[in-house]
């Protein structure tokens, strides 16, 4: 089933003095993330986000680099704040973004315009809750992005620290409270930052997609009765300005991030219908726009199609499945051995080819009208930087270089892998790191850092 496969992909590694990591360095390190390429193919918008050690934050900037050899990349954000999710508009004329820049409300995310004939950037939502996540319309007209909206009851007291729990899930790791806030999706005015709140109730609704018409829009959620109890969630369809929804998947499994075929009669989308299994691989799903049971595309392919690392620096952004400009084939990230990898399936009936291979974890992959590829990739000695290649992942070539500098004065253990059989036979696959200067023959003190799965993995 897999095809053979291009070049390996490999970063560049520059000799450095004898000088080990320390605490200090991660202050040095620059984190270069969540690729967009332009509509007419030339340029790429991209994130590089600093740790600012005096006011212990991160502080994230808007870059810009042509899609040439050897072309510099120019800031176009000041990094002063913590900026992210470039976007750009279908007509190329502006780049959205999400920002905590507002002075009066440090900390929440909006949605802001940044012109491409020049200018400053201008705030365009005013939403009560940080944006999570946005899309454009196709006529560059609209936004439509996901925000939270408070659903308390009449008889809490908004001001109180008392907190009246009623649902099973009121709090997750990393978001605390949950504060009966419920995610939503509103259509956006580009132009005024009119927000019209496109979904309603005690449901948690997420990933926007536009048809590529402009009329309707696909999202993922889970609106029945005790969902909270339940792991489906489906692909629903919306028109903006109504209220009337339809559910295009039948029920039966988990999909998410739902992606419209360029002639918009199918909606591809990442999900399992394996809902009791311990380690539920995620697959590639089809389904007819009008609704009906989705397809796997990728039921006998066995690896998850997801970045199922677990990182400290690097997190690259969840990409949809990409289809083509043409529709005959849709691209995705896999997770395997502590790697993740490129590959794409071909349309309708076709095989499943593995484009890249190597040690590595590669994500936030977008495609350019040509075809070609822009991907971050980072490794055990690298924090990540972006690279682009061919439709067929050859010609793989590195566009930033961020991190050169600091990585010439600082030398990096180097893991090794290796693997144990464990006490049923079953293979252990794990990694040794040597401490720099080891000499063979040396005695050293080991520490153990174990990860027992099965949903992530610890990774290159």
């Amino acid at each position: 089933m897999l095809k053979g496969r291009t070049d390996e992909l490999e970063l560049e590694h520059k000799s450095a003095q004898e000088r080990g990591m320390t605490i200090e360095d991660l202050f040095q390190i620059r984190l270069v993330n969540d690729p967009q390429v332009s509509p007419d193919g030339t340029h790429v918008v991209f994130t590089v986000t600093e740790l600012d050690e005096e006011e212990n934050r991160y502080r994230a900037a808007v870059w810009l680099v042509e899609l040439t050899e050897d072309a510099e990349p120019k800031r176009l954000t000041s990094g002063r704040h913590r900026d992210g999710n470039p976007r750009w508009s279908p007509d190329g004329r502006h780049i959205a973004f999400i920002s905590d820049r507002d002075p009066d409300e440090v900390g929440k995310g909006q949605i802001w315009l940044l012109p491409l004939e020049g200018g400053e950037p201008a705030r365009l939502t005013r939403l009560k809750e940080s944006v999570e996540d946005f899309a454009w319309s196709p006529d560059s007209l609209r936004i439509a992005c996901v925000s939270k909206v408070q659903d308390r009851d009449a008889d809490i007291d908004p001001d109180s620290d008392v907190r009246v729990i009623r649902t099973v899930r009121f709090r997750y790791d990393g978001e605390g409270y949950l504060d009966d806030k419920y995610r939503q999706i509103f259509v956006v005015d580009a132009h005024n930052g009119h927000a019209q709140q496109l979904t309603t109730g005690r449901f948690e609704h997420q990933h926007p997609a536009w048809s590529p018409t402009g009329h309707e829009i696909a999202f993922a959620s889970n609106r029945e009765e005790g969902w909270e109890f339940s792991s489906v969630r489906d692909i629903y369809v919306g028109r903006p300005g109504s209220k009337a929804f339809r559910r295009v998947t039948d029920g039966s499994g988990a999909w998410s991030q739902p992606s419209w075929s360029p002639d918009g009669a199918t909606i591809a989308s990442f999900g399992t219908r394996r809902l009791e299994s311990d380690s539920a691989r995620t697959e590639l799903f089809t389904v007819p726009a009008g609704g009906g049971s989705p397809i796997s595309l990728t039921d006998d392919f066995d690896r998850s199609l997801r970045d199922g690392s677990i990182a400290d620096l690097a997190s690259y952004p969840g990409r949809p499945p990409l289809w083509d400009a043409n529709g005959q084939s849709i691209s995705f990230v896999f997770s395997d051995q502590g790697s993740v990898q490129l590959a794409r399936r071909t349309m309708p009936d076709g095989e499943l080819q593995v484009l890249t291979s190597g040690r590595h974890r590669l994500g936030g992959i977008q495609q350019s009208p040509g075809g070609g590829y822009v991907f971050g990739v980072n490794d055990t000695t690298h924090p990540g930087e972006l690279f682009t290649s061919d439709a067929d992942g050859r010609n793989i070539r590195q566009l930033t270089r961020f991190n050169e500098e600091w990585l010439a004065t600082t030398v990096l253990s180097q893991p090794e892998p290796f693997w144990v059989d464990s006490a049923d036979g079953r293979p252990i696959h794990g990694w040794i790191m040597k401490p720099i200067g080891f000499e063979p023959g040396t005695t050293y003190p080991m520490l153990f850092e174990i990860h027992g799965g099965a949903f992530g993995m610890y990774g290159e």
